[in-house]
């Protein structure tokens, strides 16, 4: 077996049949959008300097990308009521019905081939994707650039959750307190 070939076969697999090309198409979204709006429906009312540095993007690209955004009516503006110069960022319904089509359509196709692998290997790759991003996140500088930003599911199981309690004794901030430093769960807070 040739691990390394198989994992670039996966990625190359992954970007011709996942969110990096045909169901993004179907769906007239780029890579970037598709990025910005997921995190947007995990993170209802972030700024655009906190999807920015999640996403690792610069603040103008983020700031550029949300105009277009706005212009297709997928997502929306809304100023703070305390401080006028803060933006929060919603994703209108509109682009709500787009990203949740597009993960539903992704979720789909992996399904599909998922039926096909007899159970005992879908439970083996289920246990081997985790396990080897738990050995792989070894850099606690990794940790905050691999995860998602999937707060609202609070999965303490999650890899990059174990990896940072192995590395740091700490989850991960999606699941920290705000006290903490953890991040605000926007959707379970009602903002």
């Amino acid at each position: 077996m040739n691990l390394l070939r198989s994992l670039e076969l996966l990625v190359n697999l992954l970007y011709h049949r996942g969110p990096n090309y045909r169901l993004l198409a179907r769906n007239g979204l780029s890579h970037s959008q598709f990025l910005q709006l997921r995190y947007l429906l995990w993170n209802p009312g972030a700024g655009v300097g906190e999807m920015a540095d999640h996403l690792g993007i610069s603040r103008p690209a983020a700031t550029q990308s949300v105009d277009r955004l706005v212009k297709r009516g997928l997502v929306q503006r809304i100023g703070a009521a305390d401080d006028r110069r803060r933006v929060h960022l919603r994703l209108t319904s509109h682009g709500e019905a787009v990203i949740k089509r597009t993960i539903a359509d992704m979720k789909r196709e992996l399904d599909a081939v998922l039926e096909q692998m007899p159970p005992e290997d879908r439970d083996a790759l289920a246990r081997g994707v985790d396990s080897f991003l738990v050995h792989a996140l070894t850099d606690v500088g990794l940790l905050d650039d691999v995860c998602l930003g999937c707060i609202h599911e609070g999965d303490e199981e999650c890899p990059v959750n174990v990896a940072s309690l192995r590395l740091t004794g700490q989850p991960v901030r999606c699941l920290m307190p705000p006290a903490l430093g953890g991040r605000v769960n926007r959707r379970v807070a009602g903002e």
